[in-house]
């Protein structure tokens, strides 16, 4: 079975070797296959599907159902099928049974005001398990040898094997239709609704069977939804937006909490019973003004000038990482960014025991109110690509005066002063590519929850920062999978090797202030850095409010000027981490593995202050 995704993503195929690419237990609903039947018409098998038409469309799914298929294969670049395809191996998913679990269900209901439709999704999830055999490339599969017409599944590589749990719901759609983006111009025509929660476990393991270790995000809580700003349900954008999936809105909540656990040696898969507690982690609450878009396209190729971007040197050339100059590969990018509500919390704490934890909130931009603030306080710009030996996106340039956008070649990035790095991808890949990104706010209050020795809840708020910005952020990511496939227990055996290019950077900050931010010194500093310090990267432990005064709500004059913050750390800093073979392995009770003294494998950190 093969459905076109587009042009540009690659096509998504489903295969099986031994059976039907699809298996659904007895009676089992096929969705496809409903659009054919009566509005009013239930399903043969009531049992465990039904499928009724009145104001719109229900379909209700009995615990027990189950899904699997050997192979799912998404090829992103269809002109070179061979070097750019992701797999997804040995897949099942099923709704449990017992107590408490309900299955699945979802509605399709349409409506009007008399000038203009609506359309509403609404969907429900309990107790829903899938597993993943084995996460790999093709290019290993594609170019292994026949046997028996097939291709020898002991040359496949596998990232591992991940477990989900979930039980969760979604509801979806708006005026004008389940797509309708409005105008952006025009807030009256943010017109949609979106609530998405799941609660459940994320699983990975690297081997099969009885002591393979583990490790888990467990009670794992996501929620993501439109909001009036005051936590209840609110309207904004959903749809198709320059030909990009967006959702956008000036109020949402967005949650993601989960307590992080390690099993060293496990009795089953997906072990609950043998892991132990690590550490609490947390985003929670309000974020505003939020945009994140899914569109068609990976890496770009070649480079081009660029004279849009301000520089202190005419004429860089610039790598044409994302097809802003030309073509660019079949793949998706995703570009997020939002501004934090005073509520949101950064949460990190104790998962076993008493559970202290430590809430940082009361998010402020750096800069907020001078001229040199950022238009944002987070940006996350990914590309996702499967790219062949070589194919990577270009290397980064570290140090100088490099512009504060952009990538630059190799050749530019001497003409700036920087130094130049590079970890060509060596063989087929999963790429994770950043290009100016940026965290440019802070936390200015601290929540401790605590026990006392009754075991009673202590809540103590502080005025305290952990200060941590960053500037301009690149990154070149590239995943192998490294496990090999065992004949004889027909399982994987998964590893994870990686090459890293990482640049956190304030540019040109650290040249200028080599030439005391005089032009008669360098003529090739750039004179605006020493103004850019609200986007720069900074490292801090800051006390906002030295003389704890209780600002409230509204404060006068005289209690605003008798603030007297203060921090101590790292300020316009420069870091570089440069990492080639980077492997990523879970030890369990065995003895970790002798280091080979005669790799060839380099480790390189570098760090400007």
């Amino acid at each position: 079975m093969a459905d076109r995704v587009d042009k540009h993503t690659g096509y998504l195929t489903m295969r099986s070797r031994q059976r039907n690419a699809l298996h659904y237990a007895s009676g089992a609903l096929l969705v496809a296959a409903s659009a054919a039947l009566p509005a009013m018409s239930p399903l043969a098998d009531d049992e465990m599907s039904s499928f009724v038409g009145q104001d719109g469309i229900a379909i209700n799914i009995d615990p027990g159902a189950q899904i699997s298929a050997d192979e799912i294969e998404w090829r992103m670049d269809a002109a070179t099928p061979q070097s750019a395809a992701l797999l997804i191996q040995d897949l099942e998913a099923s709704l449990q049974t017992g107590p408490g679990f309900t299955g699945a269900g979802f509605e399709v209901d349409v409506g009007g005001d008399g000038s203009e439709g609506y359309m509403v999704v609404r969907g429900s999830w309990s107790g829903l398990q899938a597993k993943i055999g084995a996460l790999g490339h093709s290019y290993y599969r594609d170019t292994a040898p026949l046997v028996g017409g097939e291709p020898d599944r002991t040359q496949d590589r596998s990232v591992g094997m991940f477990g989900i749990e979930s039980t969760g719901s979604l509801t979806m759609g708006g005026k004008g239709g389940l797509m309708s983006y409005g105008n952006p111009g025009d807030p009256a025509t943010a017109q949609s609704i979106f609530d998405l929660t799941s609660q459940g476990e994320i699983f990975y393991r690297q081997s099969t069977g009885v002591g393979a270790p583990e490790i888990s995000f467990g009670q794992l809580d996501f929620g993501f939804r439109f909001t009036d700003g005051a936590g209840n349900p609110g309207l904004g954008r959903f749809g198709i937006f320059n030909d990009r999936l967006t959702i956008a809105g000036d109020n949402l909540d967005f949650d993601l909490n989960f307590d992080l656990f390690f099993a060293p040696s496990t009795v089953t898969e997906f072990d609950k019973a043998s892991r132990l507690p690590m550490i609490v982690f947390g985003w929670e609450g309000g974020i505003q003004n939020a945009e994140i878009s899914l569109g068609a396209g990976g890496i770009g190729t070649g480079a081009s000038v660029d004279a849009s971007i301000p520089s202190v040197f005419p004429g860089l050339q610039y790598f044409n990482y994302e097809g802003q100059y030309g073509t660019r590969s079949e793949g998706l990018n995703i570009n997020a960014q939002w501004d934090f509500s005073d509520d949101f919390r950064f949460i990190l704490g104790q998962a076993s025991g008493e559970r202290i934890r430590v809430d940082f909130f009361d998010w402020r931009r750096m800069g907020a109110g001078t001229p040199g603030e950022a238009a944002y306080d987070l940006r996350i710009p990914l590309i996702l690509d499967a790219i062949g030996p070589g194919a990577g996106a270009g290397g980064l340039c570290f140090g100088g005066s490099q512009p504060t956008s952009g990538s630059l070649t190799g050749a530019s990035c001497g003409v700036v002063g920087g130094q130049f790095y590079n970890v060509p991808p060596k063989n087929s890949a999963l790429a994770v590519v950043i290009r100016d990104g940026g965290l440019h706010a802070y936390n200015t209050q601290a929540l401790v929850n605590d026990v006392d020795a009754f075991g009673d809840p202590v809540l103590d708020r502080f005025n305290w920062s952990l200060l941590y910005t960053f500037g301009k952020i690149d990154a070149n990511l590239y995943f192998y999978p490294d496990g090999g496939f065992d004949a004889v227990t027909d399982k994987y055996a998964g590893a994870l090797r990686s090459d890293v290019l990482l640049t956190i950077q304030s540019p040109g900050y650290w040249r200028a202030a080599q030439a005391n931010f005089d032009p008669a010194r360098d003529a090739g500093i750039d004179p605006n850095a020493q103004s850019r310090w609200a986007t720069n990267t900074h490292f801090m432990i800051a006390d906002t409010d030295i003389n704890k005064v209780a600002l409230g709500l509204n404060p006068t004059q005289a209690q605003l000027d008798s603030r007297e913050a203060f921090g101590i750390g790292i300020l316009n800093a420069d870091l570089l981490w440069r990492v080639d073979d980077f492997v990523i392995s879970l030890v369990g009770n065995t003895p970790a593995p002798t280091a080979d003294t005669n790799s060839s494998d380099f480790y390189r950190s570098d760090a400007n202050f």
